[in-house]
């Protein structure tokens, strides 16, 4: 950052724009719900008239997930506390052949066609939804009778010649499990998956075959609108997510060779849904080849830096308040032997990272056990049901790994070298800690909200969401604007030799050089400093 931008940087410090950086409400063309949206804890007792009229909010305990992939134990899984389960229904399974009324009495009519029922995802959605916990679906697998005409040759992950024929599978799916049908509700839709990957979503390249980019995007487009209207006509305030993939960078697209960065699929997407309130979810994996996620592994978005979405998501699209929550749907962590503890501790980093990064409502782990075609090994128990480390000590702990800060997190400084890194995050392997404060999760009277923001190899933090045109690393939690009761000044220090930016407790910002460009907020010393408030 140049001298120019710490001199602006110490200009935003003055607290009355600080405040006035941050809307926390905004406001967006989008559709207005056509019944009264409640906002009921996730125990509520299933189901009632209100509950396909309902938006499932989760608390920050609750955003743990599992895909439990028939798990025989169902309720062992349950006392991990999960506050929901992914299930992937694919289309093909449902919709094999075209097929009009008189249906089956094993088949759901919908719009003139009829839908095979699977018994085991329909025992799970009711028994999951019973519990008081969230489906979310990955709604996704283009049946044979519905592609083909593209000359697209990776079977389920075609897209379909005729987007509405997909949008009706979505639509069916929204009406049967609704909450009021005796089946259970699914409150979330992530409508096909990965949609920058060729390999997952397919309009006919490849292979050799040169992808358009401009193509590309209409089907994502295409498809996404289809679903997303046929899911609200049915439940108005589900969840109706788009998916992309870990390569995030504009610096990753490749279109000819089969890949869009998540940038250019969310800014194409943002193009064209007009005023549909699209939302965002993520697979974060790991880079390929990296057993372990970093704090530097963008133009990846991984579990290491998983902020970066979110924070983008803000600088970008700054009036449209429902894309500042986001949920990652499908992410595993590799547990091959004897790499066990890697995953454990990559498992705990990850819950950390994630309740570090508010906005993040659903991390879905994936998934339960080791799969024979899965090379890496990322199930929480081996093949024959053995229990790993990463089940045992991370998974079922209710209060590790972060959650025994809630309600509020841990603002870190750390350092290694001559680099200072401030976050809610925890920061990569070399780090070694300097001082920690507690500011709140969600926002409280008096708070406005942090953004961490990348400058080279440090971060600053800030209330400006446009991070000055760097980088964004993703909001970092709410920091009181005056001083409470049992709180402390921290100061934003800037030390221009080593171009660092990072906060300190006493006004002389740890002496020369240093300098103090003024107090960014209040935090508390301890955890119990803040209960006390």
């Amino acid at each position: 950052m140049s001298r120019r931008h710490s001199r602006l940087y110490a200009a935003l410090l003055a607290f009355g724009r600080l405040a006035a950086t941050v809307s926390t409400t905004g406001s967006a063309d989008q559709h207005e719900p056509t019944v009264l949206i409640e906002y009921l804890p996730m125990d509520l007792v299933c189901c009632d008239t209100t509950w396909s009229k309902t938006i499932i909010t989760r608390t920050a305990f609750q955003l743990k997930g599992i895909y439990p992939d028939s798990w025989p134990n169902t309720q062992q899984v349950w006392d991990a506390t999960p506050g929901g389960q992914s299930q992937y229904l694919v289309w093909a399974d449902w919709e094999p052949t075209k097929k009009a009324p008189p249906c089956a009495a094993d088949e759901q009519e919908y719009d003139g066609h009829c839908f095979v029922i699977i018994p085991a995802v329909d025992a799970a959605i009711f028994a999951w939804t019973k519990q008081g916990r969230v489906t979310t679906a990955i709604v996704y697998g283009t049946p044979e009778w519905a592609r083909g005409k593209g000359g697209c040759t990776a079977g389920i992950y075609c897209v379909p010649d005729d987007a509405a024929d997909f949008g009706r599978f979505a639509g069916m799916l929204a009406r049967r499990y609704n909450g009021l049908n005796g089946n259970g509700r699914i409150a979330d839709f992530v409508l096909n998956r990965e949609v920058g990957n060729v390999n997952y979503f397919n309009i006919g390249c490849g292979s050799g075959v040169p992808c358009d980019k401009a193509s590309w995007i209409d089907k994502i487009a295409e498809n996404y609108i289809a679903g997303y209207d046929a899911v609200f006509a049915e439940q108005s305030t589900a969840w109706v997510m788009t998916s992309i993939d870990n390569r995030f960078g504009l610096e990753l697209d490749d279109a000819p060779g089969g890949q869009l960065s998540g940038m250019t699929v969310l800014r194409g997407l943002a193009d064209k849904v007009g005023g549909r309130l699209w939302r965002v979810s993520i697979n974060a994996y790991n880079k390929p080849g990296e057993a372990e996620s970093s704090y530097f592994d963008f133009p990846y978005v991984t579990l290491g830096n998983i902020g970066v979405l979110v924070g983008w998501l803000y600088q970008q699209f700054p009036n449209v308040p429902q894309l500042r929550t986001v949920q990652l749907v499908e992410q595993g962590i590799p547990g091959r032997a004897p790499t066990f503890g890697v995953q454990e501790r990559q498992l705990c980093v990850a819950y950390h990272n994630v309740l570090g990064t508010p906005g993040i409502e659903n991390y879905i782990y994936y998934q339960i056990q080791d799969q024979s075609q899965d090379l890496q090994e990322i199930g929480l128990h081996q093949s024959d049901g053995t229990p790993k480390p990463a089940w045992t000590k991370v998974f079922t702990s209710k209060l590790g790994c972060g959650f025994s800060e809630l309600p509020f997190l841990q603002l870190r400084l750390a350092y290694n070298g001559n680099t200072y890194i401030t976050s809610t995050r925890i920061p990569s392997n070399g780090y070694l800690g300097k001082a920690v404060w507690f500011i709140p999760r969600a926002q409280e009277p008096g708070t406005v909200m942090l953004f961490e923001c990348r400058l080279g190899e440090t971060s600053f933090l800030t209330t400006d969401s446009k991070c000055d045109n760097q980088l964004p690393y993703g909001p970092a939690g709410w920091i009181y604007t005056s001083q409470v009761p049992g709180s402390i000044p921290l100061y934003s220090c800037y030390n221009e030799a080593k171009l660092n930016y990072f906060l300190w407790a006493a006004e002389d910002c740890n002496g020369a050089p240093n300098t103090n460009l003024g107090v960014i907020g209040y935090a508390y010393l301890t955890r119990k400093g803040g209960l006390r408030k």
